[in-house]
Protein backbone atom coordinates (compact mmCIF):
# COMPACT_ATOMS: atom_id res chain seq x y z
CA UNK A 1 0.00 0.00 0.00
CA UNK A 2 1.41 3.15 -0.49
CA UNK A 3 1.38 6.50 1.51
CA UNK A 4 0.11 9.33 -0.19
CA UNK A 5 3.50 11.15 1.03
CA UNK A 6 5.33 8.90 -1.67
CA UNK A 7 3.21 9.85 -4.70
CA UNK A 8 3.21 13.59 -3.78
CA UNK A 9 7.26 13.22 -3.66
CA UNK A 10 7.63 12.12 -7.22
CA UNK A 11 4.97 14.51 -8.51
CA UNK A 12 6.54 17.19 -7.28
CA UNK A 13 9.65 16.22 -8.09
CA UNK A 14 8.58 15.22 -11.73
CA UNK A 15 6.78 18.66 -12.52
CA UNK A 16 9.77 20.48 -10.86
CA UNK A 17 12.05 18.55 -13.57
CA UNK A 18 9.65 19.70 -16.56
CA UNK A 19 9.60 23.49 -15.05
CA UNK A 20 13.26 23.27 -14.34
CA UNK A 21 13.54 22.05 -18.26
CA UNK A 22 11.34 24.80 -19.37
CA UNK A 23 13.66 27.30 -17.84
CA UNK A 24 16.57 26.11 -19.57
CA UNK A 25 14.70 26.34 -22.96
CA UNK A 26 13.02 29.99 -22.46
CA UNK A 27 16.75 30.93 -21.45
CA UNK A 28 18.81 28.93 -24.07
CA UNK A 29 16.26 29.50 -27.21
CA UNK A 30 13.97 32.13 -26.05
CA UNK A 31 10.57 33.22 -23.95
CA UNK A 32 8.72 32.08 -26.81
CA UNK A 33 9.89 28.91 -27.13
CA UNK A 34 9.39 28.73 -23.46
CA UNK A 35 6.40 29.21 -23.35
CA UNK A 36 5.31 26.68 -26.22
CA UNK A 37 6.97 24.15 -23.84
CA UNK A 38 4.98 25.35 -21.01
CA UNK A 39 1.91 25.40 -22.97
CA UNK A 40 2.02 21.90 -24.53
CA UNK A 41 3.35 20.57 -20.72
CA UNK A 42 0.18 21.96 -19.58
CA UNK A 43 -2.00 20.30 -22.30
CA UNK A 44 -0.71 16.94 -21.91
CA UNK A 45 -0.40 17.04 -18.05
CA UNK A 46 -4.41 17.61 -18.10
CA UNK A 47 -4.44 14.60 -20.55
CA UNK A 48 -2.32 12.53 -18.58
CA UNK A 49 -4.75 13.34 -15.38
CA UNK A 50 -7.99 12.11 -17.70
CA UNK A 51 -6.12 9.02 -18.54
CA UNK A 52 -5.59 8.26 -14.84
CA UNK A 53 -9.27 8.83 -13.88
CA UNK A 54 -10.42 6.91 -16.62
CA UNK A 55 -7.75 4.06 -15.27
CA UNK A 56 -8.83 4.28 -12.34
CA UNK A 57 -12.78 3.46 -13.06
CA UNK A 58 -11.92 0.59 -15.20
CA UNK A 59 -10.17 -0.60 -12.04
CA UNK A 60 -13.18 -0.33 -9.89
CA UNK A 61 -15.33 -1.85 -12.89
CA UNK A 62 -13.35 -4.83 -13.47
CA UNK A 63 -12.79 -4.87 -9.20
CA UNK A 64 -8.64 -5.40 -9.93
CA UNK A 65 -7.22 -6.41 -6.50
CA UNK A 66 -5.14 -3.20 -5.08
CA UNK A 67 -2.17 -5.58 -5.78
CA UNK A 68 -2.49 -5.67 -9.54
CA UNK A 69 -2.97 -1.97 -10.12
CA UNK A 70 0.13 -0.50 -10.29
CA UNK A 71 1.28 -3.43 -12.92
CA UNK A 72 -1.41 -2.63 -15.23
CA UNK A 73 -1.38 1.14 -14.49
CA UNK A 74 2.32 0.96 -15.70
CA UNK A 75 1.97 -0.88 -18.75
CA UNK A 76 -1.31 0.90 -19.52
CA UNK A 77 0.77 4.36 -19.57
CA UNK A 78 3.57 2.84 -21.42
CA UNK A 79 0.69 2.03 -23.73
CA UNK A 80 -0.25 5.46 -23.76
CA UNK A 81 2.42 7.13 -24.39
CA UNK A 82 3.98 4.49 -27.20
CA UNK A 83 0.58 5.18 -28.66
CA UNK A 84 0.10 8.85 -28.29
CA UNK A 85 4.10 9.26 -29.92
CA UNK A 86 2.75 6.53 -33.08
CA UNK A 87 -0.59 9.13 -33.54
CA UNK A 88 1.65 12.37 -32.96
CA UNK A 89 4.08 11.45 -35.29
CA UNK A 90 1.99 9.84 -37.63
CA UNK A 91 -0.64 12.41 -37.42
CA UNK A 92 1.91 15.18 -38.29
CA UNK A 93 3.58 13.05 -41.63
CA UNK A 94 -0.02 12.83 -42.84
CA UNK A 95 -0.66 16.07 -42.47
CA UNK A 96 1.84 17.42 -44.25
CA UNK A 97 1.57 15.11 -47.61
CA UNK A 98 -2.12 15.18 -47.52
CA UNK A 99 -3.69 18.76 -46.68
CA UNK A 100 -7.08 17.32 -47.39
CA UNK A 101 -6.90 15.03 -44.47
CA UNK A 102 -7.61 18.01 -42.17
CA UNK A 103 -11.06 17.47 -43.89
CA UNK A 104 -11.57 14.02 -42.78
CA UNK A 105 -10.46 14.96 -39.26
CA UNK A 106 -12.95 17.84 -39.36
CA UNK A 107 -15.84 15.56 -40.29
CA UNK A 108 -15.09 13.40 -38.10
CA UNK A 109 -14.81 15.79 -34.95
CA UNK A 110 -18.45 17.02 -35.95
CA UNK A 111 -19.80 13.49 -36.44
CA UNK A 112 -18.63 12.76 -32.93
CA UNK A 113 -20.21 15.80 -31.50
CA UNK A 114 -23.53 15.00 -32.96
CA UNK A 115 -23.32 11.38 -31.74
CA UNK A 116 -22.86 12.45 -28.47
CA UNK A 117 -25.56 15.32 -28.89
CA UNK A 118 -28.41 13.32 -30.18
CA UNK A 119 -27.88 9.90 -28.76
CA UNK A 120 -29.78 9.05 -25.10
CA UNK A 121 -27.08 8.36 -22.57
CA UNK A 122 -26.10 5.21 -22.76
CA UNK A 123 -24.54 2.83 -20.11
CA UNK A 124 -21.11 1.69 -21.16
CA UNK A 125 -20.09 -1.57 -20.70
CA UNK A 126 -16.59 -2.24 -20.37
CA UNK A 127 -17.08 -6.06 -20.85
CA UNK A 128 -18.36 -5.30 -24.22
CA UNK A 129 -14.69 -3.41 -25.32
CA UNK A 130 -13.85 -4.58 -29.22
CA UNK A 131 -9.83 -5.25 -27.88
CA UNK A 132 -11.47 -7.47 -25.12
CA UNK A 133 -14.04 -8.92 -27.42
CA UNK A 134 -11.33 -9.72 -29.88
CA UNK A 135 -8.72 -11.13 -27.32
CA UNK A 136 -11.83 -13.10 -26.01
CA UNK A 137 -11.93 -15.14 -29.36
CA UNK A 138 -8.47 -15.53 -29.97
CA UNK A 139 -7.06 -16.46 -25.93
CA UNK A 140 -9.04 -18.17 -23.70
CA UNK A 141 -9.20 -16.43 -20.16
CA UNK A 142 -9.43 -17.81 -16.68
CA UNK A 143 -12.61 -15.97 -14.63
CA UNK A 144 -10.31 -15.08 -11.62
CA UNK A 145 -7.20 -12.79 -10.55
CA UNK A 146 -4.12 -14.93 -9.76
CA UNK A 147 -1.71 -12.91 -8.96
CA UNK A 148 0.26 -9.87 -11.28
CA UNK A 149 0.59 -12.39 -13.78
CA UNK A 150 -0.92 -11.91 -17.77
CA UNK A 151 -0.68 -15.92 -18.37
CA UNK A 152 -0.96 -18.59 -16.21
CA UNK A 153 -0.93 -22.59 -17.02
CA UNK A 154 -4.03 -24.63 -17.11
CA UNK A 155 -3.68 -27.99 -17.75
CA UNK A 156 -1.94 -27.81 -20.46
CA UNK A 157 -2.71 -24.84 -22.04
CA UNK A 158 -1.72 -20.89 -21.27
CA UNK A 159 -5.05 -18.88 -20.31
CA UNK A 160 -4.85 -15.12 -19.77
CA UNK A 161 -6.15 -13.68 -16.44
CA UNK A 162 -8.52 -10.92 -16.13
CA UNK A 163 -4.78 -8.89 -16.08
CA UNK A 164 -4.88 -8.96 -19.66
CA UNK A 165 -8.03 -8.28 -20.00
CA UNK A 166 -8.03 -5.14 -17.97
CA UNK A 167 -4.74 -4.29 -19.89
CA UNK A 168 -6.52 -4.45 -23.15
CA UNK A 169 -9.49 -2.36 -21.91
CA UNK A 170 -6.64 0.06 -21.16
CA UNK A 171 -5.31 -0.11 -23.88
CA UNK A 172 -8.45 0.56 -26.23
CA UNK A 173 -8.80 3.67 -24.02
CA UNK A 174 -5.22 4.81 -24.25
CA UNK A 175 -5.66 4.26 -28.27
CA UNK A 176 -9.19 6.20 -27.96
CA UNK A 177 -7.64 9.33 -25.74
CA UNK A 178 -4.20 9.62 -27.64
CA UNK A 179 -6.48 10.97 -31.13
CA UNK A 180 -6.83 14.10 -29.02
CA UNK A 181 -2.82 13.67 -29.32
CA UNK A 182 -2.70 14.10 -33.03
CA UNK A 183 -1.54 18.08 -33.28
CA UNK A 184 -3.98 20.00 -35.91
Amino acid sequence: VMLMREPLRCTVFCVGLALSFNVFVAWYFCAQRGLAFLSAYLVEESLSIDNLFVFLMIFNFFRVPDAEQPRVLQWGILGAVVLRLVLIFSGVELLKRFHWIFYIFGVLLIYTAWKLWTEEDEKVDPHHSPLLTLARKCIPFTTDFRGPHFFVPVGRRWHATPVLGVLAVVGGVGLVLAVGSVPP
